[in-house]
This record gives structure tokens, C-alpha cells and sequence, in this order.
């Protein structure tokens, strides 16, 4: 998993990059949205839980197993 912008908008997007080489997942297909304050658990080292930001005000938090490669 990686965080990346594009094109120096600064809403970071939050990447699932498989390990057998396919393509890499947006795990926030939507513009103008901003993953931060991930936060991840020793007891539970294959889900990432994080906030994204959408038009300043909303925020809705996601988690996702990077095992299983989906949403939970």
C-alpha cells in the first residue's frame, strides 16, 4: 500500500499494489478526495483503517484487508 497524488493536487490517494505485478488499485476512486490518518493494528498487520476527506467537511472513514485486496 502507498499514498500518491496526482499531478501535485495534494489529495493523496491510497494505492493496493499487488505483489504478482498486476496494476495497482485506487482505493479511492473519486476526485478532489483525500486519504489521511491511517492507522494500522500490531494485532491485525493485514487491515488499514483510514479517513477520507472529501470537500473539506465530510469524512468518512474505510478499512481494508490488503490481503484479501478489498474493503472491509
Amino acid at each position: 500500500m502507498y499514498l500518491q497524488d496526482v499531478g501535485g493536487d495534494e489529495n493523496f490517494h491510497l494505492y493496493l499494489q499487488p505483489l504478482d505485478g498486476k496494476p495497482a488499485k485506487d482505493l479511492i476512486d473519486f476526485e478532489g478526495v483525500r486519504a489521511q490518518n491511517l492507522v494500522t493494528d500490531k494485532h491485525y498487520p493485514e487491515e488499514v483503517h483510514w479517513c477520507a476527506r472529501f470537500i473539506y467537511c465530510l469524512h468518512c472513514f474505510y478499512s481494508c484487508n490488503a490481503m484479501l485486496h478489498t474493503l472491509i
